[in-house]
């Protein structure tokens, strides 16, 4: 083989070294701009769809904690009383027989439900705590207590919403104890802790 042939072959072999062209170079650099929008989208995609989720598992999460948390006031109580706020007030017995007044309390424009203890003298124990919060809706309904004389159920429905998220649930207790229904329009010029007192006192 002649020193010609071998020279064309080798030449062959090394191939062109002028580089890549300007062009070339700009199409390199669109196609990565292309594929990195891309990624960066599905990126966001992925992360916007994980908030969502993360806030309505959340939001669901602080409704039924509310319910469960509201249902050891209920299933045991011995008088509940509705005024026309909307506020309840919840009387149980104690392990020690002692008589406790709890009072519910929703306040729309902070959207949170507080909660007050009333001891055996009716005297506030100056703790109004906050019970649950992001409530933007709370309703509690009795039920059959003027056909009967007591409270056979209870109805509760609480709406709990953070940024764009909503959870509305609604749990209806029954209650062991037949509780007495004290209406708050009957009093006769008592406030509804002097009508729990005579049921405390009795």
């Amino acid at each position: 083989m002649s020193s010609k042939i071998l020279n064309r072959i080798k030449k062959s072999l090394r191939g062109n070294k002028q580089g890549f062209s300007l062009v070339e170079l700009l199409v390199c650099v669109a196609i990565l701009g292309v594929i990195a929008i891309c990624v960066s989208v599905m990126m966001s995609a992925g992360t916007n769809t994980f908030t969502k989720i993360n806030k309505r598992v959340n939001v669901s999460y602080r409704t039924q904690l509310a319910l469960t948390q509201m249902k050891e006031f209920f299933i045991d109580c011995d008088a509940i009383c509705k005024d026309e706020n909307g506020d309840i007030y919840i009387q149980n017995t104690d392990k020690a027989g002692n008589k406790i007044v709890y009072l519910f309390t929703f306040d729309s424009g902070e959207n949170k439900v507080f909660l007050e203890t009333f001891t055996d003298e009716l005297v506030s124990n100056g703790d109004r705590q906050q019970f649950a919060n992001h409530i933007s809706d709370f309703e509690i309904n009795l039920n059959e207590a003027r056909e009967t004389g007591y409270i056979k159920t209870a109805s509760v429905s609480i709406t709990s919403k953070l940024d764009n998220q909503s959870n509305t649930r609604e749990q209806i207790f029954s209650l062991k104890n037949k509780p007495i229904f004290v209406d708050s329009t009957d009093q006769e010029g008592e406030t509804i802790l002097e009508a729990f007192a005579g049921l405390i006192g009795g």
